[in-house]
């Protein structure tokens, strides 16, 4: 009896840890699947969130320079300064379609002796000789250019020479920058000193280059002005020039010369107008749920950005965004496009050895010899703007110079 009390027992025992055993294998399931609905519960308005964004996207980019109703950006502005140092550029505004000089009006050279005296151009420099160049940098956003990096190199009269040299250098041999600081819509004035290198009698022509950088560039297009020109006095008959030509390339290219007579109206003004526009910044389905949260306020003390409160609680309001820009260059846009830019009448261009273009070979430089000659009974003291650039047979612009062409009787 014992014994079967015993085994009883063993057998209550036995069933006991069997249904404790079915009774944990039947938990384990449904705690699986509450925790498995709640994800999904979780995840689902996130997943319905991003098909709305997916399903709302029209495509396509809309234009910064239309104006709109909001002004959506992906980023608080406190957080989005963008600005935009430039220069005079003439690759940025030949690619626009503007008529261009290499004649820059933010890039000039002075004696260090004599620094109030500028030097007429680039080309007539002497050598081993101490000058001042000076250099302007614009900022053509409405946020400020902080720290802004400048680069000042030259390299020898020519078009497309890749021989860059910096113009200053410290003890060491290292180039020297300058870091400036441009305020928006403003310029910045900073210069350089150059000691100009032992080149020989008639050789001290250069072409002077800037560069600017900064970090967040809105436009980096712009960055880049050349200053190469070269003033000819004539008695009315036809002046020549040498222009080397260089192919830094590794496989022969062939280049075209377009002459245009253009110089910058240095008494033209434009007056421009600060546009605002202001929307609210772009918020999300989960964005908008989670801004309906109330945020904890003990002290009961409304800040501005609160837009209702409670004893207790306060909601946000709505992030709003300003977007300034200014307007007014419209009128000198359409007035340059439309410019007439080519040579006057009778007036003489040609180049020697070349039949509607010149094949240079890969990493060669070839020597061209230019002839201007302008207008028989040009009066004295007339002058001409005459701006050569050079063209790869892909179209893009290789480099160019200007000619300042002075009628001397």
């Amino acid at each position: 009896m014992a014994d079967r009390a015993d085994r009883d027992a063993g057998g209550t025992r036995a069933v006991s840890r069997g249904m404790t055993f079915l009774k944990g294998a039947t938990i384990v399931p449904i705690a699986a699947v509450v925790k498995v609905a709640l994800l999904y519960l979780l995840l689902l308005p996130m997943l319905l969130a991003w098909l709305w964004r997916c399903l709302s996207l029209k495509g396509g980019f809309r234009d910064q320079d239309k104006e709109q109703k909001d002004c959506r950006r992906p980023f608080p502005e406190d957080l989005m300064r963008r600005p935009d140092p430039c220069i005079y550029s003439q690759g940025y505004l030949e690619a626009q379609g503007f008529p261009v000089t290499w004649n820059n009006p933010d890039i000039w050279v002075a004696r260090q002796a004599t620094p109030n005296v500028i030097a007429p151009d680039s080309y007539h420099l002497e050598e081993k000789t101490d000058y001042i160049v000076s250099l302007q940098a614009h900022n053509a956003s409405t946020d400020p250019a902080i720290g802004v990096r400048v680069r000042l190199v030259y390299r020898p009269w020519s078009f497309n020479s890749p021989a860059l040299v910096p113009v200053e250098v410290d003890v060491q041999g290292h180039e020297v920058f300058r870091i400036i600081n441009i305020p928006p819509m403003g310029s910045t004035l900073t210069t350089f000193a150059w000691r100009t290198p032992a080149v020989g009698p008639g050789s001290s022509h250069f072409c002077l280059q800037a560069i600017l950088s900064h970090p967040m560039d809105v436009n980096v297009a712009n960055n880049l002005g050349q200053e190469n020109t070269q003033i000819f006095d004539t008695d009315g008959q036809a002046a020549r020039i040498v222009v080397p030509l260089h192919n830094p390339a590794r496989v022969a290219q062939r280049f075209t010369v377009t002459a245009t007579e253009y110089r910058i109206e240095e008494t033209e003004t434009v007056e421009l107008q600060l546009q605002y526009n202001r929307g609210r910044r772009p918020i999300d389905a989960v964005g908008r749920v989670t801004a309906l949260v109330p945020r904890l306020n003990l002290d009961n003390a409304a800040g501005p950005d609160v837009a209702f409160a409670v004893p207790g609680f306060e909601w946000s309001k709505p992030f709003t965004v300003v977007k300034a820009k200014y307007v007014g260059m419209e009128r000198l846009r359409e007035r340059l496009l439309q410019q007439d830019v080519s040579l006057p009448p009778d007036f003489g261009f040609h180049i020697d050895d070349y039949d509607g273009g010149v094949v240079v070979g890969p990493g060669e430089a070839r020597l061209l010899n230019v002839q201007l000659a302008p207008p028989p009974g040009a009066p004295n003291g007339q002058r001409f703007s005459i701006n050569l650039a050079a063209r790869d047979q892909a179209g893009r612009l290789a480099g160019g110079v200007t000619i300042l062409l002075a009628i001397r009787r």
